[in-house]
């Protein structure tokens, strides 16, 4: 995994799992605070992996996702919610739009041993 889209609107979860993927995993990163940055960055660039959050201003992160699935249904995402949103990401997983889902608050150990699952 060589590139990373971050995005959520919670400073302080941005910057930490930017500097996660930086510092600790040498990861190029790239952060958005809302879907519409995210939507604007996504379109210009190539990532290996998107991790949105879903509740954010503008655009929330299952617009995001569908977006970005019309426009490369390969795309990897992982979503992240500090909330309860179990029907809309299970239908997203069963149709192959999301790779998976991290419920916060999540340890930064535990995201890496989900992101070698999922490379394995």
């Amino acid at each position: 995994m060589n590139r990373i889209l971050i995005v959520d609107d919670e400073y302080v979860i941005r910057e930490s799992l930017s500097d996660f993927f930086s510092f600790v995993l040498s990861i190029d990163v790239q952060v958005a605070e809302n879907g519409q940055e995210a939507w604007e960055i996504f379109q210009d660039k190539n990532f290996d992996l998107i991790l949105t959050d879903i509740d954010m201003p503008e655009m929330n992160g299952i617009e995001l996702v569908k977006k970005i699935n019309q426009l490369n249904p390969h795309q990897n995402v992982i979503m992240m919610s500090g909330r309860d949103h179990s029907d809309e990401v299970n239908l997203l997983l069963k149709q192959g739009i999301v790779n998976g889902f991290l419920a916060k608050p999540f340890n930064l150990v535990d995201l890496k041993n989900y992101l070698t699952s999922m490379s394995a």
